[in-house]
């Protein structure tokens, strides 16, 4: 197996950075599948070794709009892919590095071998002086899925068809809403109406509290 990828567009590191950085707050583990097209993220509520896994969310990065170089080597000719299970607490370190994406000139990601696989995220940083970039490395441990259970984490199949869609207000605006909410209640109510209305609500019984955002916008096909 063999995986290789490169990015110079700053805006892209910096949107690869925060999927990490939401996906390290998500789940305890998370699965990363490459394919010769992308790489898809993929959250799960159950263990690799586990005879079910039901999914929890899904998130692709198009190798043609985010990577420079983009290279991979399956397991096999027949099978393209690549499963790795990474525990998100051991990326912490390579985020503090990417959070200071505005001085970052570059970001390599590699499949390499230590004592352990290891997902390798090289960053790099303007040189302090004329010998060229500084640049820091993140060895990432990873524990690669075997084959057998590769049909735990099939692509989600999204229909064709929809009754309505929602385009959602700012979304900062609705993560400090529910950054608020959370700690009211452990169920979250959302209601949308074809007005463009959205409302959130937790309601327990001692509290009920409702968030409205106006600026929704709705659409059918």
């Amino acid at each position: 197996m063999k995986f290789r990828a490169k990015s110079k567009d700053i805006s892209s590191i910096q949107t690869f950075s925060q999927l990490l950085a939401a996906l390290s707050h998500c789940s305890r583990k998370f699965v990363l599948r490459i394919t010769p097209e992308k790489l898809c993220f993929i959250l799960s509520d159950k263990e690799v070794s586990t005879a079910t896994t039901s999914l929890l969310a899904w998130a692709e990065v198009p190798k043609d709009s985010t990577f420079l170089e983009y290279a991979m080597q399956g397991v096999s000719l027949e099978d393209n892919e690549i499963f790795l299970e990474i525990s998100p607490e051991k990326i912490a370190g390579c985020l503090s590095s990417l959070k200071s994406s505005q001085s970052v000139e570059g970001l390599k990601i590699k499949l390499t071998k230590r004592v352990v696989p290891c997902l390798s995220f090289e960053i790099e940083f303007p040189g302090a002086n004329l010998n060229g970039n500084a640049t820091c490395v993140h060895d990432i441990p990873v524990d690669p899925i075997k084959r057998k259970f590769w049909h735990h984490y099939t692509e989600l199949q999204i229909p064709a068809a929809f009754d309505i869609t929602i385009q959602m207000p700012d979304l900062k605006l609705v993560r400090l809403a529910l950054e608020r909410m959370k700690n009211l209640g452990p169920r979250l109510l959302i209601k949308a109406s074809s007005a463009g209305k959205l409302t959130l609500s937790v309601e327990t019984s001692s509290v009920k509290c409702i968030v409205k955002f106006q600026e929704a916008s709705f659409a059918r096909p």
